[in-house]
């Protein structure tokens, strides 16, 4: 521990800061679990959210006839996939089990799926890539904004997936654009 806050009058430590520290190191586990409950739901939608994105890069790249595109959708799914379960072993490394999912998926995908866009050749993946980049933005800016995740550089591990992710995504739509370019 560093210092302890002494009081200014009598010079003496804090009674009540010495009791908080002492509870920290003594229920780490309670401490962890009371912690998490408030990010609980967000990193199962999170979770649920790179689950659905992987099925749907799935199901769109056994539509596309162009190799390059159908490989960048494919390594998309399996990257998604790649980084749940490495939120998942992170979580449980560190003793902590999301107890009960909660998938709120519909405020990712519901409201985007239904907005019309281009009958121009490529705009369905085109929207398709605008629609998970929002999802997936959503779900990682909610747990990184999360303050009371307790795992050591879990923040950077999710800024590093989500900016991999969005590169991914870059890589599908220039890689659409050029299809068409000719």
């Amino acid at each position: 521990l560093a210092v302890l806050p002494t009081s200014s009058k009598t010079g003496e430590f804090n009674c009540r800061w010495f009791s908080f520290c002492y509870y920290l190191l003594k229920m780490p586990i309670a401490m962890t679990r009371i912690l998490l409950n408030s990010a609980a739901e967000k990193i199962c939608n999170l979770l649920f959210s790179l689950t659905r994105s992987e099925g749907r890069m799935e199901m769109v790249a056994d539509e596309v006839e162009d190799s390059n595109l159908r490989t960048a959708l494919t390594g998309l799914a399996a990257e998604s996939s790649l980084f749940a379960e490495e939120i998942t072993t992170q979580l449980k490394t560190h003793g902590i089990a999301l107890e009960k999912p909660v998938y709120n998926f519909e405020d990712c995908f519901g409201v985007l799926d239904t907005a019309p866009f281009d009958r121009k050749p490529g705009a369905e993946i085109l929207h398709l890539c605008e629609e998970l980049e929002a999802c997936l933005t959503r779900s990682y800016r909610a747990v990184l904004a999360e303050i009371s995740v307790p795992v050591p550089l879990f923040r950077e591990l999710l800024q590093l997936q989500f900016n991999s992710l969005k590169n991914s995504l870059l890589r599908i739509r220039l890689i659409n654009r050029a299809r068409f370019a000719h």
